[in-house]
């Protein structure tokens, strides 16, 4: 986050049409939030396709990333 590397510890997990989102915060004193939507793809012999939304906020400011990409099973 910001070009550093930021530790994540997961702080849950919801079910939506069609995939999953996961929230997850940094351990900073004035925390970082994360939010993943996972969009489930198309489900090969070994892997997944995913796509999606991070979202990153702190301090009522917030960007979001599109993503996509295949995840090994």
């Amino acid at each position: 986050i910001d070009g550093q590397l930021t530790q994540l510890a997961q702080t849950g997990t919801r079910p939506i049409d069609g995939g999953t989102v996961r929230t997850y915060a940094s351990h900073d004193a004035d925390p970082y939030l994360v939010e993943v939507s996972l969009l489930d793809g198309e489900r090969g012999s070994e892997s997944s396709a995913f796509s999606g939304v991070i979202t990153v906020s702190r301090h009522d400011v917030s960007s979001e990333v599109t993503f996509k990409g295949d995840c090994g099973v």
